[in-house]
């Protein structure tokens, strides 16, 4: 079985990044798409990454002990970045005013309010 985890952990698994400040000192938080509940955290992001494999290499070799599915890791290569989105002119408005006080693009300010909603 070791060695059909090793296969698991090669591919290309999705993991997000995030840092967090609570009482004035910073750490990372790492998730893996693929894998709702896992997470992992390291003062930094490289102790962070061992530890969020370790936790990954624990999900897979759980999952196949259970009989369960491993999750496919999403090819992003399918994915271009280009969304067509249609806004009122009022909500169109209101996000390019904020964008400006932020001193953002509008992509990054559409991207700022998406990431707020999915992460």
């Amino acid at each position: 079985m070791t060695a059909k985890i090793r296969e698991y952990m090669k591919l290309r698994w999705t993991y997000k990044i995030k840092e967090e400040i609570e009482n004035e000192e910073s750490f990372y938080i790492v998730s893996v798409d693929e894998f709702p509940g896992v997470c992992s955290d390291g003062e930094t992001v490289e102790e962070a990454m061992t530890s969020i494999k370790e936790a990954l290499y624990a999900a897979i070799e759980l999952s196949l002990e259970l009989g369960k599915e491993i999750p496919t890791p999403i090819d992003q290569t399918k994915f271009k970045g280009n969304v067509a989105y249609r806004t009122t002119p009022r909500r169109h408005s209101k996000l390019a005013q904020e964008a400006q006080i932020r001193r953002l693009s509008l992509s990054k300010m559409l991207d700022t309010v998406v990431d707020s909603y999915i992460q």
